[in-house]
């Protein structure tokens, strides 16, 4: 019992470190929407507070998604598998590409400092794999311990990052590519665009020296199909840009559960509300939710968010899928 006190007064205290040393830090690139917002100084400190909320005591069964498991139909060509929070398996124009693989289980419950709420997909019939995509360098997103295993399992794939993202290890695979927003690349016929989002990455020295690394999203578009990935992100005009220059797209993967309220949380976040705008303005012909209930950074007070999500859809007349954790859907019905 002790142990376990004092393990969790070592995380709060790592979590406060780490809100003061990012105070003053102005988030890069695309400005958001849904001005004011509240000093930098207190948004972190505000961050800080829910994280810790939430990681002491998780969310009810309400705000968790259900979860099955994966099917053959995982292995097929288009389809896109949720695999837990972010984590995402997309078979498209014959390529198997994973996205934010979070998928170790072996850390009892934590990452870094986020309390997992659940267990990721079980991936141990994956056939093959081609590429991991990696949207930031957040822990929830980049977990090197899944990307070894892995690299270990598959050496012949390929991983893709933003230039600048911490890479805080050796990884074994095939090769290693580091892009920018709006950059083009090639995976077998699959052409996968990295995208600006309102988000960004992590900070050197403890968040307190030099600007926040890259945070991406991915357009996946061939095989007769586009899908995107917004990875993490708050609402901006950039995704009118995205959806003019590459939309539309059969199937948008959206973050919902961490924007609420805006004033502290949406200058790199989303509300379900917030999404289901996002997937509009994408020219999304259908939207699905990630990014909720595995690590509830955010304790949401205005209802389960999935239901908001579906609701502020229907009013938007944006068709929804939701998956349960390991379930998989076509990327075209």
């Amino acid at each position: 019992m002790s142990l376990c006190v004092s393990r969790i007064r070592l995380r709060l205290a790592c979590l406060l470190l780490l809100a003061v040393a990012g105070c003053g830090l102005v988030t890069p690139g695309t400005t958001p929407e849904d001005a004011p917002r509240l000093l930098s100084p207190f948004r972190e400190t505000a961050l800080v507070v829910s994280a810790a909320r939430s990681s002491l005591a998780p969310p009810g069964p309400a705000q968790r998604p259900a979860a099955v498991e994966v099917s053959p139909m995982a292995w097929r060509d288009g389809t896109v598998t949720w695999l837990g929070h972010a984590s995402l398996l997309v078979r498209q124009a014959g390529q198997s590409i994973l996205i934010d693989p979070v998928l170790d289980t072996s850390d009892e419950g934590w990452i870094a400092l986020l309390r997992r709420v659940g267990a990721p997909a079980d991936l141990s019939g994956l056939d093959r794999l081609d590429a991991v995509l990696i949207t930031h360098d957040h822990r929830d997103h980049f977990d090197i311990s899944s990307l070894a295993m892995l690299a270990a399992r598959f050496p012949e794939a390929r991983l893709i990052l933003p230039r600048d993202a911490a890479l805080r290890a050796a990884l074994p695979f095939a090769s290693v590519a580091r892009v920018d927003p709006w950059q083009d690349l090639r995976i077998g016929a699959l052409h996968v665009t990295a995208l600006p989002v309102v988000h960004h990455g992590s900070s050197p020295v403890f968040a307190g020296v030099g600007p926040r690394s890259l945070a991406l999203g991915y357009a996946l578009r061939g095989g007769g199909r586009a899908v995107l990935a917004a990875g993490d992100t708050g609402l901006g005009p950039v995704f009118n840009e995205i959806g003019a220059r590459l939309g539309p797209f059969d199937l948008a993967m959206v973050p919902i559960a961490s924007g609420d309220p805006a004033s502290v949380f949406g200058h790199m976040h989303a509300s379900p509300e917030d999404a289901v705008t996002i997937a509009t303005r994408l020219r999304a012909r259908r939207a699905m939710p990630i990014h909720w209930g595995m690590f509830p950074v955010i304790r949401v007070s205005h209802g389960p968010v999935v239901d908001r999500f579906v609701t502020a859809a229907q009013a938007a007349d944006m068709p929804t899928i939701v998956l349960p954790v390991g379930g998989t859907v076509p990327i075209r019905p």
